[in-house]
């Protein structure tokens, strides 16, 4: 069979309705019983997924034949999607969160890069002439501590907190059980217990159905993987500290350089 109508996991209850249409013909006894484009009707108790298939539970099916015979199929009633069709659904929610997380990460990371560069600042040590040690007559040694250098932390900050914000989006999406079927996803499903239908009506259903054969649903295509992300995101030069001005000014420092990473 192959779905008519979409289904959308959070959006479906116990007890909604599902549509789906028969694309081979089933033959007993060199008869055909259900003719290919007879529509079924589904009770449902409860959906998931298993893997990338959908799985759906079932209180009862109905085969909906065109003159109006209707054929019960009692219950319980597993249909399951072919590989590949149960696409992740993560709802409104946990996308949001998804976008919002990176997002939070990177101003939370870059208030406390900025925080800890604001308390420490950049110290500059000169070398000891060899030879000398600390305690030599005229061996000094000195050490100059100049402003801090604000930016780069900053940057480096925002990189982290970013970067932690992106893994726990991507685990609340993971963790979705959620998941999209398509019109025209393949459906597969074994009879629990036989079926017993009118022969009567089952030859004149099907007489109708070869006279006036019912539009049939082709068969989706199997959702392609989206291409993969060339993107490796932004890398950074390091930048270069500035020096402190004494008897004469000193030299600037140069920010961070973005570049994209290989």
């Amino acid at each position: 069979m192959v779905l008519t109508h979409p289904i959308q996991s959070r959006y479906i209850r116990h007890g909604d309705d599902i549509y789906a249409q028969v694309i081979s013909p089933v033959a007993a006894d060199n008869q055909v019983v259900i003719p290919a484009g007879i529509l079924m009707r589904g009770t449902v108790d409860r959906l998931g997924r298993h893997g990338d298939r959908g799985e759906l539970y079932l209180q009862s099916m109905s085969i909906m034949y065109p003159d109006g015979y209707v054929a019960p199929i009692a219950g319980p009633i597993t249909l399951e999607s072919d590989e590949g069709y149960a696409l992740k659904d993560p709802g409104k929610g946990r996308g949001a969160a998804l976008i919002a997380g990176p997002l939070a990460g990177t101003g939370l990371g870059a208030l406390i890069g900025h925080s800890v560069a604001s308390s420490q600042g950049t110290t500059l040590t000169s070398s000891i002439p060899q030879g000398c040690t600390p305690s030599s007559p005229g061996c000094l040694s000195s050490s100059i501590t100049g402003p801090p250098d604000k930016g780069k932390d900053t940057v480096i900050g925002a990189a982290v907190g970013g970067g932690v914000g992106l893994v726990a989006g991507l685990l609340l999406v993971g963790s979705s059980h959620n998941f999209f079927l398509d019109v025209g996803s393949p459906l597969e499903m074994v009879l629990p217990q036989p079926l017993t239908v009118e022969r009567d009506q089952v030859a004149a259903a099907t007489r109708d159905a070869e006279k006036r054969p019912a539009r049939e649903q082709p068969v989706a295509q199997r959702p392609q993987p989206p291409p993969p992300d060339t993107n490796n995101g932004t890398c950074w030069t390091p930048g270069r500290p500035g020096t402190p001005g004494t008897d004469i000014p000193g030299t600037p420092g140069t920010p961070p350089t973005p570049y994209p990473c290989p």
